[in-house]
């Protein structure tokens, strides 16, 4: 079934179905060579089944391993230290103490009713800005003071809720083009000439059309055929499959919010697709549409706080080539294709020059201009070292996707589980965590950031060719008035070539020459003025000068300015008077290297008195060249600039990269068809540029030539690119617009899985992303083979046909012993088989990796039940044999609500269970246990209970729901009491596994009794709930351990502590402060509202472990040991609670592992989700 629009939304039952989903672990899928079998056509006779193609590969049950990530059986839920642990163990690594940041300003979030002017005056804050709907406050420090040490005495005070640094962001900076520099290798993977990229096949992609844009062929990264791009050779089919994609959907109504530099929103390839706010009108300086912005047509500058996205004086290179890379337009016959060609970029500029400068609050506030501007997704190419509470938060508030870069390269550390960074560190459903892969090899840039537990995919990043702003860089400009001209240069001649180069006399010609004087007319007379504070130095370019108006037959007089008088003592730095300006209709004014005396106030190059003097020299009728670097320094914005010359100063080269060896003249200038070579290209990193503000008078005449496209941060003559996986970030985006665009009511959840699931193998990414796998937009979008679309809901329709569209395909993840049931029903004539593949499999091509079969013959009525036997995903095939048509696919649910006794054979029960009688029990019998062994029972529905009896035989029971520890009930009793709850769990209605197991404890117990091993029992279980009860828009809130600090006697603190607990400050902890207990007994304890509470704390080789209870019942002992010390470790988890007043409390045990030095807890802060009513 060709799945083109979002019309269709999958909604199909499974037994073992979650309806409403979160990203479930992500199995390892063998990356092999698929063995493709040719089609049969509907009259062939005799044709084998799907289940025949592959005799000679057995079809067992078992399927194969894969790796096993998940958390042990034990109490602990504490993830290992280093390769290992869950998903959730994100917010890791770092040292314990950080030097103070490199701002002055913080962010606040108080309690609401709080003085606001009191609490200021009390820290002596000054207000910056508030951020709406987020209850946060920016403030900057008093001068002089150290912000860590404010944020210390800030998390004190009992009506702040957290204090942070609003931390700068770091949008990278340049690096290598691509290739491993010298000496470096990419992180795991072999080069082009000794691999090929797995060869997975990928249904859908028989010759794609090809855009015809002319620089497509240079996009590897969307379609690969094993070509040369900037003499690297690519690794033929590593790519995502793009053109293929396309046949499904390119983008159309998505908007892509890039928080970012600003973008060229002119670029001939961006500005059809740039978002437009049609209810503002375009410069009327009015907030039309009443959003708190004027005039934001197409997005917002929070750097420079206006309307203007995009900024040349501030580069903005780096989000004009994200955005280049998600939508540029195709099929224009110009440049490249982004990779969702009709996607709306939003630009939302956060970031300033060298992509640098920007603050955490500016983020914050252009996440929710894009939330509520309507961007669907949000590209995040920076990264930030620290953990920023507020930004988590916003980012956990909002409904969209976020896709951010595995991070930018902080001094060589690369590991995100162990130094991780932020906003991809973040453990949130909504973020989309990408690493970057080598064009030339089959692992990562070496640049980029990994993290087997904190990455989640990765995608193309080195030699991504994208759009560049469209502005050549103007170095000289002809200005031309009624009453005079003037030449301006910002190098000086001696930069041109070398000494015997004759393009230096002939610039020198051409300038002079633009005046329209005859250099040998006895009028013609020259003033040269040598301003380059050299004085009588040989070393000046005087010489040179003085030898351009000799060679060119001028008259000249020769005036210095001295910057010393003749006793060394520094002199004004006055050129000539305008008396003597006058006397000379041409003046030549070289400044070389020369930028002013320092000073208060400084003395520029140009002093006031200059820039009086030519103004009025020009203004009577003068002609004026004037050159050098800094000519300009310290006068940008004075009116001889703007008024006189016509020009405005737009920013320096960036001093550390960015350096070009030649120039050119501009079309229809007196430089046309003149190109020339600087003396040394890194030599003069000061040049100024310029541009003109009235092209009627001043007229750029020589430029350096920048093409709208870059590999690199800058075009052509700028030999860099950006760190390793920011553009890959960038590619992801695109995927997932594409995703969005076909399926526009698709959760976060669910968007994020099906490009995890979807990407393609490669072996050497699976120790260092969560997947293993390189994005593949194609897989991610077609229904036709694996990994197909989710499994959602309980049934759907769909349509087959045995000639041209065989196969729908679609995905689950089951753990193992989960019961899947599936039931197929087509049209009349129609014979539709159906099929299940396992975790192994790479295509339904074949039955390689196929663990069950339906194939009656001449019907479409199949049915397959089956238990999974590992955990991993799963892929339903549902294939046309004969015929075309309509099916319904349908899972029935399995035990739904209702009560299941003992006897039911729903249950299985493993080990030595026997009946035991009593006319108290339900039924008057119940199973009892007192050996190894377990009861599974799987079940649809949002609660399940657990009921049996008490007594002084009984021991203690484990409880796990789907596959995971989180209870240990007692059993015990001085009397019999029987139908007691002895555990209830409130769930996210949908398929669910509760197994109830005999503790080891029970054991030659020590309290007296006499038995060599105590008892467990099962009495009934009862299910309820139904599809009503799926709660939507969930939202976290974080509760600081530090709010506010008191004893149990104040029962209006929502932290309550009992014992000493001692805190510990660092950037690193959520909040910036954690706190620690020695002592057993000691406890921390919070009262909630809410359905699920996670507890985050520190964990280390000192620690010991804690009991949780919750709402007064224990449910789980936890270790907080690990080998390294690491911090917002996820240590506890609840169920789902249910929605409504809960408390959980953990309590120092005093005990701890063998491994252990220490029996210390900590705890950092409550993570706590509230359902929306």
């Amino acid at each position: 079934m060709k799945i083109n629009t979002a019309k269709l939304t999958l909604t199909i039952g499974l037994s073992a179905l979650l309806i409403i989903a979160s990203v479930s672990p992500i199995s390892r899928i063998r990356a092999e060579s698929a063995s493709l079998f040719p089609s049969s056509t509907q009259g062939e006779k005799n044709k084998p089944r799907k289940s025949q193609w592959q005799a000679a590969t057995p079809i067992s049950n078992q399927g194969v391993k894969t790796p096993d990530k998940s958390a042990s059986d034990s109490a602990s839920l504490v993830p290992p230290a280093l390769e290992g642990g869950t998903k959730d163990a994100l917010f890791r690594g770092g040292a314990a103490n950080i030097a103070d940041p490199s701002t002055d300003r913080i962010i606040v979030k108080y309690k609401s009713g709080l003085n606001v002017s009191q609490f200021q005056a009390k820290y002596a804050l000054k207000e910056r800005l508030k951020l709406a709907e987020s209850g946060l406050e920016v403030f900057q420090v008093p001068k002089g003071a150290k912000v860590n040490d404010v944020v210390a005495k800030l998390q004190k005070d009992p009506s702040v809720l957290y204090a942070e640094p609003d931390y700068k962001i770091n949008g990278g900076k340049a690096g290598n083009i691509g290739t491993s520099p010298a000496g470096a290798k990419p992180v795991g993977g072999i080069d082009a000439k000794a691999s090929k990229a797995s060869e997975q096949p990928t249904a859908g992609i028989a010759e794609a059309e090809l855009p015809n844009d002319p620089r497509f062929g240079d996009q590897w990264g969307l379609h690969n055929v094993g070509q040369y791009v900037e003499a690297v050779n690519v690794i033929d089919g590593q790519d995502m499959d793009v053109p293929e994609a396309w046949e499904h959907t390119m983008g159309e109504d998505v908007v892509v919010a890039v928080l970012d530099t600003g973008v060229d929103i002119t670029h001939p390839d961006l500005k059809n697709n740039i978002w437009t706010n049609a209810k503002e009108i375009p410069g009327n300086g009015i907030d039309d549409d009443g959003n708190g912005f004027v005039d934001d047509v197409h997005g917002w500058d929070f750097y420079n706080q206006d309307e203007t996205v995009y900024d040349m004086a501030d580069v903005d290179s780096h989000g004009t080539q994200v955005a280049g890379l998600i939508a540029a337009e195709a099929q224009n016959n110009i440049g490249i294709a982004g990779v969702a060609p009709k996607a709306k970029i939003m630009p939302i500029k956060v970031l300033g020059p060298n992509n640098l400068d920007g603050y955490i609050s500016d983020a914050i506030k252009g996440i929710q201009y894009a939330e509520y501007m309507g961007a669907r997704i949000v590209n995040v190419s920076w990264s930030i070292p620290y953990h920023s509470q507020a930004l988590e938060d916003a980012i956990d508030a909002s409904s969209m996707f976020f896709v951010a870069t595995a991070g930018v390269l902080e001094e060589n550390v690369r590991d995100n589980d162990e130094d991780p960074v932020y906003p991809a560190s973040y453990d949130s459903d909504n973020i989309l965590s990408v690493a970057g892969v080598a064009a030339d090899t089959t692992g990562l840039m070496w640049d980029s950031r990994y993290g087997f537990d904190s990455v989640d995919i990765a995608a193309p990043s080195s030699f991504q060719l994208s759009t560049y702003p469209s502005v050549d860089i103007g170095l000289g400009a002809q200005i031309e008035t009624p009453k005079y001209k003037a030449i301006f240069n910002s190098f000086g001649l001696e930069n041109i070539g070398n000494a015997s180069d004759i393009l230096r006399s002939t610039a020198f010609e051409k300038s002079l020459g633009f005046f329209g004087l005859d250099p040998l007319s006895p009028s013609t007379k020259v003033l040269l003025v040598q301003d380059d504070q050299m004085d009588d130095d040989p070393k000046s370019a005087k010489g040179l000068y003085q030898q351009f108006l000799i060679d060119a037959g001028y008259t000249f007089d020769t005036v210095t300015v001295y910057s010393k008088d003749a006793y060394g003592n520094p002199t004004d730095n006055e050129g000539p008077s305008l008396k003597t300006l006058k006397e000379y209709p041409i003046v030549v004014w070289f400044t070389s290297e020369a930028y002013g005396v320092e000073g208060t106030p400084p003395i520029t190059t140009l002093t006031q008195n200059d820039q009086a003097n030519l103004t009025a020299y020009l203004n009577q009728g003068g002609n004026l060249f004037l050159n050098g670097l800094d000519t300009i320094y310290g006068i940008e914005n004075s009116y001889f600039l703007k008024n006189m010359l016509h020009l405005d100063y737009v920013r320096e080269n960036l001093a550390y990269n960015e350096y070009w060896n030649h120039f050119q003249g501009a079309p229809g200038t007196i430089f046309d068809g003149f190109r020339f070579s600087l003396f040394n290209e890194n030599a003069y990193p000061t040049m100024d540029f310029i541009r003109s503000n009235d092209p009627s008078i001043a007229k750029i005449n020589l430029e350096v030539p920048v093409g709208d496209y870059t590999y690199g941060m800058n075009p052509n003559w700028l030999d860099v690119n950006l760190d390793g996986s920011q553009l890959a970030a960038a590619n992801a985006s695109g995927v997932a617009a594409l995703i969005m665009s076909q399926t526009p009511e698709e959760s976060n959840s669910i968007l994020k899985e099906r490009i995890m699931v979807s990407g393609r193998d490669l072996p050497d990414l699976k120790r260092y992303t969560a997947s293993g796998k390189l994005i593949n937009a194609n897989r991610a979008l077609t229904d036709d083979d694996i990994s197909g679309m989710p499994i959602r809901g309980e049934s759907l329709d769909g349509v087959l046909d045995s000639n041209a569209d065989k196969d729908d395909v679609y995905f689950k993840h089951l753990n193992k012993g989960d019961k899947l049931n599936v039931k197929l029903t087509g049209d009349a004539g129609t014979d539709f088989d159906l099929y299940v593949y396992g975790p192994s499999a790479v295509t339904v091509t074949q039955a390689e990796g196929m663990i069950s079969s339906s194939e009656n013959s001449g019907t479409s009525n199949e049915s397959i039940s089956f238990l999974a036997p590992e955990t991993g995903y799963y892929y339903v095939d549902v294939f046309a044999y004969e015929g075309s048509g309509k099916y319904s696919f349908s899972i029935p649910r399995d035990n739904a609500a209702g009560i299941y006794e003992d006897t039911s054979d729903k249950i299985d029960f493993e080990g030595a269970w026997f009946s035991v009688s009593n006319s108290e029990f339900s039924g008057g019998a119940a199973k009892q246990l007192n050996s190894s062994g377990k009861a599974n029972f799987s079940f649809t529905g949002s609660k399940i209970e657990w009921i049996g009896f008490k007594n002084k035989d009984q021991g203690k029971a484990n409880v796990y729901i789907d596959g995971v520890k989180v209870a240990s009930p007692s059993l015990v009793s001085n009397a019999l009491t029987a139908k007691q709850s002895i555990y209830k769990s409130t769930l996210p209605y949908g398929f669910h596994t509760i197994t109830i197991e005999w503790s080891a404890d029970n054991l030659n117990p020590k309290d007296g009794r006499d038995h060599a091993a105590l008892f467990i029992n099962v009495d009934f279980l009862v299910v309820s709930g139904s599809p009503a009860d799926v709660p939507t828009n969930d939202k976290k809130m974080i509760i600081e351990e530090a709010y506010p600090l008191s004893g149990m006697s104040n029962n209006d603190s929502l932290v309550q502590y009992k014992g000493a607990w001692n805190m510990n400050v660092s950037a690193l902890h959520s909040g910036g402060t954690a706190r620690v207990s020695s002592k057993a007994g000691d406890y921390v304890q919070l009262n909630f509202r809410g359905s699920k509470v996670k507890l985050l704390a520190n964990t280390g080789n000192n620690r010991g472990k804690a009991r949780i209870y919750i709402d007064d019942q224990p449910v789980a002992v936890i270790d907080l040991y690990s080998e390294k010390f690491f911090m917002r470790v996820p240590v506890f988890v609840s169920e789902n609670l249910g929605e409504g007043q809960h408390t959980i409390k953990m309590e120092n045990l005093d005990e701890k592992n063998e491994t252990s030095s220490g029996t210390l807890i900590s705890i950092d802060a409550f993570e706590i989700t509230k359902s929306s009513d």
